[in-house]
């Protein structure tokens, strides 16, 4: 019996990458970028992958339009550099589904702060 074409091995591990929730994808596995979302990254995967798996696109979008910015914040030391419709680079949490990130992980939100 002949099947359809294989799906990319790639797919499976997209899979390992996925972020809970609905927030898209995580830049790696690896220490340093596990939980953190990269914003044009997710982008590219969402593209590459959109005829394998349009939901992936789908979900992506809708988490990046979630980190969209709303307001401008004033300049200063504390500035987030937030403004309307900007979307951040990256974004990292501390605790995702209440599952609190890595050690490293915290060290490196805290770098970033």
């Amino acid at each position: 019996m002949r099947r359809g074409p294989a799906l990319p091995s790639a797919l499976h591990d997209l899979a390992l990458v996925r972020a809970p929730s609905g927030r898209g994808v995580y830049a790696s596995r690896g220490d340093n970028f596990r939980d953190a979302v990269f914003a044009r990254d997710a982008l590219e995967v969402a593209e590459d992958v959109l005829q394998w798996d349009p939901d992936l696109c789908h979900e992506v979008i809708l988490a990046l339009a979630r980190l969209q910015g709303t307001v401008d914040t004033p300049s200063g030391p504390l500035c987030s550099e937030e403004e309307p419709g900007r979307i951040h680079h990256e974004s990292r949490e501390r605790v995702i589904d209440g599952r609190v990130v890595s050690l490293d992980a915290q060290n490196i939100i805290d770098a970033l702060a």
